[in-house]
C-alpha cells in the first residue's frame, strides 16, 4: 500500500483499537461471563498488537521500501505506533496492560531466531532477518521510548511512576542482557 493510505489505516488502528473501548465495558454484561473486562479488553488489543508487529508484517514493510518509493517507511510506521500506544501520560490499566505487551511484543523482534526461518508459498520469510534493517529500527524506537518513559516517570503520579519504571527497566534488560 502507498503511504498516505497505510498511514490513514493505522491513525484508524490506533483511533478504534488501541483507545479503551468504553462502550463495552458495561458491569451488568460481565458478570454473566467468566471473564473480566481488563482480560477482553487485552484479549482485543494483543490480536492486533501481534498482528502490526508480527515479523512477516515488519520483514515486508522492510523490503516494500526498497522497490515502492511511496512505501510508508519502516522507521515511520514505528514511530507512528509507539507515539499512538503512548498517548498522554496519565494511562489507565487497559493503556497500561497495552503499552507492557507493546514492550513484550518489541522486545521478542530482539531474540534470536531459529537457523532456518520459515518461508511462504512466495519466498517471503516470516522471520526478520538479522541483515535486515527492522532489528535495528526496533532497538533505535525501544531506545526513543526508554528516554520518554524516564521523563514521563518524573512528571506522574505514583501508580504511572511505577509503570514506566517498571517499562524502562524492561526495555533496559532487554538491550543489555547483563543486567
Amino acid at each position: 500500500l502507498h503511504y498516505p493510505l497505510r498511514r490513514q489505516r493505522q491513525m484508524c488502528i490506533r483511533d478504534s483499537i488501541f483507545e479503551t473501548p468504553t462502550w463495552l465495558l458495561k458491569k451488568d454484561v460481565f458478570d454473566k461471563t467468566t471473564k473480566s473486562p481488563v482480560q477482553v479488553v487485552e484479549n482485543l488489543q494483543n490480536g492486533v498488537l501481534s498482528r502490526i508487529l508480527s515479523p512477516m508484517v515488519l520483514q515486508k514493510m522492510y523490503v516494500s521500501q526498497s522497490v515502492e518509493p511511496n512505501a510508508y517507511q519502516l522507521f515511520e510506521y514505528m514511530d507512528d505506533l509507539k507515539n499512538g500506544i503512548f498517548v498522554g501520560s496519565n494511562p489507565d490499566i487497559y493503556r497500561r496492560n497495552l503499552q507492557r505487551n507493546y514492550i513484550n511484543d518489541m522486545v521478542a523482534l530482539l531474540a534470536p531466531k531459529p537457523s532456518a526461518p520459515a518461508v511462504t508459498g512466495r519466498g517471503m520469510s516470516l522471520s526478520v532477518s538479522e541483515n535486515s534493517d527492522v532489528q535495528a529500527v526496533v532497538r533505535g524506537t525501544l531506545r526513543d521510548l526508554q528516554a520518554e518513559l524516564q521523563q514521563k516517570a518524573a512528571s506522574s503520579d505514583q501508580m504511572n511512576r511505577y509503570h514506566y519504571d517498571d517499562l524502562s527497566y524492561r526495555i533496559q534488560k532487554a538491550l543489555d542482557p547483563k543486567i
